[in-house]
């Protein structure tokens, strides 16, 4: 059975980056990010015997008409599209070019906003029928064994679905506990050349660290898809999977991706010293609470080839931390981005600009604060 995996087109001409909690404009970061999720599902689809093609079509530069003819080539029996909340409305119009190019065609659509928003994502365009709630990979997979089985769908934990009017919520599916489950991203299936740093133009890619996150922050989206309980992968698995890319990719750069990747100090120690063991001369960046860095963990990442740490600053005053339930102080934001560059990691800070109840003289003081 062939299935159909695809970052949909590009909104309104702008390019988005969906994955996970981060939905936003290619331009945000200077680069696009390879599709992680995608080809993840990917791979889970390719060991269980379906015939896989994955199209980045955001990236790609692959419209809706080009993807209807990609549909009418390929004869895909499933459909799987990524969301982001800037792009939902745009993203939901590949349910219509899937009608079409073949109403008996199953499109199913996953990430945070559907997940959280099933309901209203079925007002904003009639033609969408199947939603994949939460954590996207196993549902999907059941799915499309479902589809290929011909199986009952109201098995699918998970999904949630239109029938003759009334939206379907099936058993939520538990999060994956065991995360080492997964199987290492397809990336075969995309063209690697096409996601570079900036600057350097160097490929890189990114490889998953961790999921969920119990931290209160109320601007962050995070829980909704990955729960608030904290689900690492082991070091080993992250190290081998380094390696694997390296050595079958050409691939020595990557992002970790994770709610934050300093979490759990042992896991990331462990995965500095197999690095540096098994993977030497490899670069890496990460992101991380300011709360959570000292200077024994920050040289052994260091070490390790972490070039670079995203801290989320969020705002410049007291006031509007405690108001985000940020959970970390001025000082903690100040101590670690002093200590970081001593220990010779370069630092991004990320911030929220706007934030309800901020004032112009709270945005003067995060400007402020990050210079």
């Amino acid at each position: 059975m062939n299935v159909l995996i695809i970052n949909p087109p590009a909104a309104d001409g702008v390019k988005i980056v969906r994955e996970g909690r981060c939905m936003q404009r290619q331009e945000a970061w200077g680069t696009s990010w390879a599709p992680l999720s995608l080809a993840i599902i990917a791979a889970l689809l390719r060991d269980h015997a379906f015939d896989v093609v994955l199209k980045d079509c955001s990236n790609d530069g692959i419209g809706f008409e080009e993807l209807k003819n990609i549909i009418r080539d390929f004869k895909p029996a499933l459909i799987i599209a990524n969301t982001s909340t800037p792009s939902i409305a745009s993203d939901l119009k590949v349910s219509s070019v899937q009608q079409e190019a073949d109403a008996g065609i199953i499109t199913v659509f996953f990430g945070i906003h559907v997940t959280a928003l099933p309901e209203e994502t079925f007002a904003m365009n009639p033609d969408v029928r199947f939603i994949a709630g939460g954590e996207p990979e196993y549902t999907l997979l059941d799915l499309a064994v479902s589809i290929r089985d011909k199986q009952d769908l109201r098995a699918v934990k998970g999904l949630i679905y239109k029938d003759h009017g009334r939206v379907i919520r099936n058993e939520p599916r538990p999060f994956i506990e065991d995360l080492d489950r997964l199987p290492m991203p397809a990336w075969e299936f995309v063209n690697i050349k096409k996601y570079c740093l900036p600057i350097t133009n160097r490929p890189f890619l990114l490889v998953l660290t961790g999921r969920g996150c119990p931290y209160p922050c109320t601007f962050c989206a995070a829980g909704t898809f990955y729960g608030k309980k904290p689900r690492m992968r082991s070091p080993g698995k992250i190290v081998a999977e380094m390696k694997a890319v390296r050595e079958r990719y050409g691939v020595n750069d990557f992002l970790f991706w994770s709610e934050n990747a300093i979490m759990d100090r042992g896991q990331m120690l462990a995965i500095a010293r197999g690095l540096a063991e098994e993977v030497p001369g490899v670069r890496w960046v990460s992101n991380g609470r300011a709360d959570m860095a000292d200077e024994e963990l920050l040289k052994a990442m260091r070490k390790a080839g972490c070039w670079m740490i995203g801290y989320g600053v969020e705002a410049g005053t007291q006031r509007v931390l405690d108001m985000m339930h940020k959970n970390i102080t001025v000082a903690d934001i100040e101590r670690a981005v002093r200590l970081t560059k001593k220990c010779g990691i370069e630092v991004t800070g990320h911030v929220i600009v706007g934030f309800p109840g901020e004032t112009g003289e709270d945005v003067a003081a995060t400007i402020a604060l990050v210079k």
